[in-house]
């Protein structure tokens, strides 16, 4: 398994020397898009300490998303704003302390 999230990872942003810790979790819910049935797996991937804050990279592969740009970005934890479609929800349990913190939460 390991592998195969490194090699999606290389495919999709083009970090190449990512690492992975550990899974997070699987999630169960309908696609905030389309309202079908979707499930997610969370991984724990660490980059390497001379990896870019800022990148491009043209998707490769033979998907829909071929040929598609990618503006990566690393970001500091906490997030300051939450990520579309809640897929942040599992920063907190990873690392407590970087549970995203929003308007009205304690």
């Amino acid at each position: 398994m390991e592998e195969a999230v490194l090699r999606e990872v290389a495919e999709e942003t083009g970090l190449l020397t990512a690492a992975m810790v550990r899974k997070v979790a699987v999630e169960d819910k309908l696609h905030s898009d389309t309202g079908q049935p979707r499930r997610t797996s969370f991984f724990f991937l660490q980059a390497s300490a001379d990896t870019s804050d800022a990148w491009d990279h043209q998707i490769n592969g033979d998907g829909d998303d071929a040929g598609l740009t990618f503006a990566g970005r690393l970001l500091p934890l906490p997030l300051e704003q939450p990520l579309a479609d809640d897929q942040d929800a599992w920063l907190g349990h990873i690392d407590p302390r970087w549970t995203t913190v929003t308007v009205g939460s304690q």
